[in-house]
């Protein structure tokens, strides 16, 4: 991400800092802490980027990509199915919007990177 993107993203969030917005998102009602935008944000650019698994009220969805959500101030759009292609590029076939309140934690997902374990025969 450029420094101008940076710059350009910082200044599209200002607007939720104002004091009409921040009332109204403590007024809202959560069971417990919910999720926020800025919270999947900050998972998805990570350094370096690790995949995960969101739990939701009612399921799951596996991020591989960080380039495969989108997330917008109340919901995201989050990948159901991917498929590689013959370049090893990863594209996601079915997704799913779905609303940042129903995220309940992030699970880091076990990869062959973060050490997948064997299982012994006996």
């Amino acid at each position: 991400m450029t420094l101008r993107m940076r710059s350009r993203h910082y200044e599209a969030l200002q607007w939720l800092k104002t004091p009409e917005i921040m009332t109204a998102n403590a007024r809202s009602t959560c069971y417990n802490k919910c999720m926020s935008s800025q919270d999947l944000y900050n998972r998805l650019h990570d350094q370096p980027f690790r995949p995960f698994r969101s739990r939701l009220s009612n399921s799951t969805i596996d991020v591989l990509d960080a380039g495969s959500v989108v997330v917008g101030l109340t919901s995201a759009i989050m990948p159901l199915e991917y498929v590689d292609d013959e370049y090893g590029h990863k594209f996601v076939l079915r997704w799913k919007t779905v609303a940042l309140n129903h995220i309940i934690e992030f699970v880091d997902l076990d990869t062959k990177e973060n050490g997948s374990k064997r299982r012994r025969k006996h």
